[in-house]
């Protein structure tokens, strides 16, 4: 395999097990790599016709050679499946549209609690990640820091580029040092329990029906992801109007 132009070994290896459990192949199991040589046969076919179609006869014809050459193989060995995956991604690679240099990235750490909210919102946030560039996008994981670890106390999201692609702007979240958000599963309290959660220990307090109400209402407004998504249903939310649940959750 080493005429084929194989990324660093490390990173091969990463690929070779993505498509392991993909077409579930193995070592072991002959047959399951002919049969994944059979669907990913025509699976290149389909995007190296298109690209031809597009950029000529001539775009790719080293590699439309190759790919008849597999084709005529009679026995599908282990060794022709991972030719052809890996001609599949060179040619997917050589589209023009992939030919746009580097890649910015951001890397976070997750939040204290897995919700849509949580991750936008900046709550529960936990600090570490940054903001990277992948310097050789589909042949290597070299990446380069941006910020040098300057803003490693905080948690930042969606690096978006200006027109010219010179200036980067982001969402950043700056968290105490140490960070004394708690971690998941620290509590068993789910999302089902806030409102009993919220009056625990409160038996003094003597809330009517009405009052759950606007707790309850209280809390769909701190989610409005949740629930209700038309606009003139979350209006209604915002005015104290009841909204009925969807149909489908």
């Amino acid at each position: 395999m080493e005429s084929q132009g194989l990324p660093p070994s490390d990173f091969w290896m990463l690929i070779e097990e993505d498509w392991q459990r993909e077409d579930g192949t193995s070592v072991e199991k002959e047959a399951s790599d002919e049969k994944a040589f059979q669907e990913h046969l025509q699976k290149t076919r389909s995007p190296l016709s298109h690209l031809q179609s597009c950029h000529g006869s001539s775009f790719l014809e080293k590699e439309a050679q190759e790919l008849h050459r597999l084709a005529a193989q009679r026995v599908k060995t282990r060794q022709a499946y991972l030719r052809l995956r890996l001609l599949k991604r060179r040619i997917a690679f050589s589209n023009p549209l992939m030919d746009f240099g580097e890649l910015l990235f951001c890397k976070r750490v997750p939040t204290a609690y897995s919700h849509l909210v949580m991750q936008y919102y900046g709550w529960r946030a936990r600090p570490g990640g940054g903001l990277f560039v992948l310097e050789n996008l589909g042949f290597s994981l070299s990446c380069r820091d941006v910020l040098q670890r300057k803003l490693d106390e905080g948690n930042l999201l969606e690096p978006c580029l200006s027109y010219d692609g010179k200036t980067i702007l982001l969402s950043f979240v700056a968290l105490p040092s140490p960070c004394s958000v708690p971690l998941p599963r620290s509590s068993p309290v789910t999302g089902e329990d806030v409102p009993s959660a919220m009056w625990k220990g409160c038996s003094r307090t003597a809330l009517t029906e009405e009052d759950l109400r606007r707790v309850a209402l209280w809390i769909d407004l701190n989610a409005i992801f949740y629930g209700v998504y038309l606009p003139e249903d979350q209006e209604r939310q915002r005015r104290g109007e009841p909204v009925a649940m969807p149909a489908l959750q």
